[in-house]
């Protein structure tokens, strides 16, 4: 019985460590949100995807019960105002290779929130994958950090 339970834990995707998921070759490592203001209609979520495997992936899409979820990436257009520009392709994750979501990046953007994000709590996130499938994570809720230079925030939208 001991057996069957092992290889289980083995077939499904599972939590590597506190807050990292793996699902085949691929790591999910620190899926979060920052906390929004209580009028707040948008947020987005950041994390890095590490492809540990020798073939390419791409992550098609992302899904949420508690907002619309898209893939953006934030770029300066031809007159220098900054823009999201959503990602319908998807995302490449090279093999061997390492691609961040974060502020001022590729990040998922999550629109008509149905609540504030809060801090201490959490989102399950739903991630597609071209060859690996699915996956579900928790997008953990943290403080906002200092603001940076050259950064855009996305959750006062």
């Amino acid at each position: 019985m001991a057996f069957r339970a092992l290889l289980l834990a083995t077939l499904l995707p599972t939590a590597v460590i506190a807050h990292d998921y793996k699902l085949g070759d691929l790591v999910i490592e620190h899926p979060h949100s920052y906390a929004t203001p209580p009028v707040a209609r948008a947020g987005a979520g950041y994390m890095t995807i590490r492809n540990t495997g020798t073939e390419a992936e791409v992550l098609l899409s992302a899904s949420a019960g508690f907002a619309d979820a898209q893939i953006h990436i934030t770029e300066a257009g031809a007159d220098g105002v900054m823009r999201m520009i959503e990602q319908e392709a998807g995302v490449p994750i090279p093999a061997g290779e390492s691609v961040s979501f974060m502020p001022g990046g590729l990040h998922v953007m999550f629109t008509g929130l149905q609540a504030p994000f809060v801090t201490g709590e959490a989102n399950d996130v739903t991630l597609v994958f071209e060859r690996a499938g699915e996956i579900t994570v928790s997008f953990e809720i943290e403080d906002r950090p200092a603001v940076t230079t050259g950064t855009m925030g996305h959750e006062g939208h």
